[in-house]
């Protein structure tokens, strides 16, 4: 929306706030009219910033700024999701950092793109209201090997076309039979019906999927193989994340 000349409003969720000058920030935004970008905001670490409250990392913020190339600059900000029951969980809070730094390291600035914008927001919404957050990192997850062009084989054997599976290859990329299962793992039912969910339903659909604790994490296990092998992608946060997943 225009405000004045050259001013727009710009709805977006704070990924990272970079420490500039004195008492400036660089505030890394992903918004849904222009992607993901770079607010220049001056001031918001003085005690008596107007705009520090909203200018805050994983937060949506409304944001009235003037738009240009490179960096942009902040002329007021207002919040409207603090995301209170992400900091008040120590799991969702984890999972939110890792999905933020995914969005700042490997999303390209100034493109914008509504799928990626709505499964960053919706991925917080669904922690923010209760979700089981390995669901929501799961999921997440799911989405980040569609983006890079990997979608696991789901709908039977990789390798011959059999309905009944009994298994998961990492490397052949999808489900296998009993007759190309060779040195594998066999999984149960649930395993294999839930490897086919996430990836039928993405986290706009998440009320629709229904797991188990130890399926959780035995799929969270089989998709980070898929992340590692297949995507080359390294988040920091993963770290704070090995002992949950």
């Amino acid at each position: 929306m225009k405000t004045t000349i050259n001013e727009e409003d710009v709805l977006g969720v704070i990924l990272k706030l970079t420490p500039y000058k004195e008492s400036d920030v660089i505030a890394h935004v992903m918004s849904k009219e222009y992607g993901k970008i770079g607010i220049h905001a001056r001031g918001v670490r003085k005690v008596t910033s107007k705009n520090a409250r909203a200018m805050q990392p994983l937060m949506l913020s409304n944001m009235t700024c003037r738009i240009k190339k490179g960096l942009s600059s902040l002329v007021r900000a207002q919040p409207e999701n603090y995301y209170r029951h992400i900091q008040e969980n120590l799991t969702c809070e984890i999972v939110a950092q890792y999905i933020c730094e995914y969005y700042f390291r490997y999303i390209e600035e100034n493109k914008p793109n509504l799928d990626d914008y709505e499964t960053l927001t919706m991925s917080l919404e669904a922690l923010n209201n209760g979700y089981h957050p390995m669901l929501v990192y799961l999921l997440f997850n799911v989405y980040i090997l569609k983006i890079n062009g990997v979608e696991a084989h789901v709908d039977d054997c990789v390798k011959c076309g059999k309905p009944q599976v009994v298994s998961i290859s990492i490397v052949e990329g999808g489900f296998v039979c009993e007759d190309h299962i060779g040195s594998l793992q066999r999984y149960s039912l649930d395993i294999l019906k839930g490897f086919q969910f996430i990836h039928m339903y993405d986290i706009k659909h998440i009320d629709r999927i229904q797991l188990e604790e130890a399926t959780l994490h035995e799929l969270n296990h089989i998709i980070d193989l898929f992340i590692h092998d297949y995507t080359g992608i390294h988040l920091k946060t993963k770290t704070f994340l090995q002992g949950i997943v």
